[in-house]
């Protein structure tokens, strides 16, 4: 009777053992679920995007930090800013005070043209494609990937001047006029040239010639109550003209074309060479040494920050679908656990962290900062989900299961 008791028992045990470890299937399903999602948005997924919002006040930090440094620099400097030389000290004081005046002038402008800005960057980075240029044979692939990538952000950088066009035509326009300073353009709307600006955005520049001159008129009368002369006017429209045709290149309107032509020149010779040409030929620039430290870079960071991660979800979706099927379907997963975070806190927490205490740390010069938005995201932050989540199934669904499972084994 004892034997059959301790049989019964023996096999009460069993049952319940495999109806614990059946209780396991739906969990690592679930898991396997996990570790696949996590690994594709890993391997294929944007591994970082970067938005950074750039707004009206940000810009006049820009510029106040910019009058600061000039500042510091012309009363800094022995002979000309205090005028060294008694022979010419009234000279120079003189030419100071007017260089610090025009200066002024010149950040109330920009202060104006970027008043309503409210325009965010975004650059996407993926591990493969990073990994792939960083493993091409040479330099090449290096200066590719950097060239696409500047490419992006120049595309982004037209949409940002389009935003300020309007304010930049005001500005045009009251260049014409004697009398006008910033302050009158403070309160100014500018609704009668957006209508210009969508011409020229659906380059339809000829019509856009045609109805600025009318246009014009009308803001001076109803925004600053003066009447343009038939000068005044001609002036207003050739400087438009002449506005228009700096930014057709190839037959096709680009705002940046306008705005980076006019801060630099056209890149002829004897000319400053335009800072847009600048930008986009950084990558054609940059000497040997330069490009084999990136090339470095872009084959440690994938491999370490996102390499490590993916191999342990790839390892963790295997085992997964592997024991739903075998006798025993409790799944380790320390591993993950250990490693699985990695890409998010690199490339998320990090460097968010980072945005937020960057501008107390580098004091008043990059005090700026804090009026920039940046936000570190993209598809990176979908594995850090399923870590959360696999935690809250690991404490939630699978320990409790095999805690009694161990307490079962304990009991025989």
């Amino acid at each position: 009777m004892k034997k059959q008791d301790t049989f019964l028992q023996t096999e009460n045990r069993l049952a319940e053992n495999q109806r614990l470890h059946r209780k396991l299937i739906p969990a690592n399903i679930v898991i396997f679920l996990l570790a696949v999602v996590a690994l594709v948005t890993l391997l294929f997924g944007p591994m970082l995007t970067v938005k950074v919002r750039m707004t009206g006040e940000f810009f006049s930090s820009v510029m106040e930090n910019a009058m600061k440094q000039s500042s510091q620099n012309s009363t800094g400097s022995d002979g000309t800013g205090e005028g060294g030389s008694s022979e010419g000290g009234e000279s120079t004081g003189g030419e100071t005070g007017s260089g610090a005046e025009g200066q002024e002038e010149m950040a109330e402008m920009m202060n104006f043209v970027f008043r309503d800005v409210d325009f965010t960057f975004s650059l996407q980075v993926k591990p493969i494609e990073m990994f792939q240029a960083g493993m091409k044979e040479g330099t090449d692939g290096v200066r590719s990937y950097i060239s696409k990538t500047i490419a992006g952000l120049v595309t982004g950088m037209e949409d940002l001047f389009e935003q300020i066009f309007p304010n930049f035509l005001v500005v045009g326009v009251s260049s014409v006029l004697e009398g006008i300073t910033q302050d009158d353009l403070a309160s100014v709307e500018t609704e009668q040239f957006e209508e210009i600006v969508r011409l020229l955005a659906d380059n339809k520049t000829e019509e856009a010639k045609s109805k600025f001159p009318q246009l014009a008129k009308t803001f001076a009368s109803e925004q600053l109550d003066i009447a343009l002369s038939d000068e005044e006017l001609s002036q207003a429209a050739d400087m438009f003209d002449q506005i228009v045709d700096k930014g057709i290149v190839d037959g096709e309107f680009k705002f940046i074309s306008v705005i980076s032509t006019m801060a630099g020149g056209s890149g002829e010779e004897g000319e400053t060479k335009n800072p847009l040409e600048q930008i986009t030929s950084a990558a054609d620039e940059m000497d040997e040494e330069t490009l084999n430290t990136m090339k470095m870079v872009f084959q440690l960071i994938p491999a370490i920050g996102i390499g490590i991660a993916a191999l342990c979800w790839l390892f963790l979706a295997l085992l997964s679908l592997l024991h739903i099927f075998i006798k025993n379907k409790k799944v380790a997963m320390w591993y993950v656990k250990l490693f699985g975070f990695l890409p998010c806190l690199l490339f998320f927490v990090a460097p968010t962290v980072a945005m937020a205490i960057a501008p107390q740390m580098a004091g008043e010069s990059m005090a700026m900062l804090s009026s920039l938005s940046v936000n570190f995201m993209g598809m990176i932050a979908v594995s850090g989900v399923c870590y959360l989540l696999l935690w809250i199934v690991s404490i939630f669904w699978c320990f409790p299961i095999k805690r009694k499972i161990r307490a079962l084994k304990r009991a025989a």
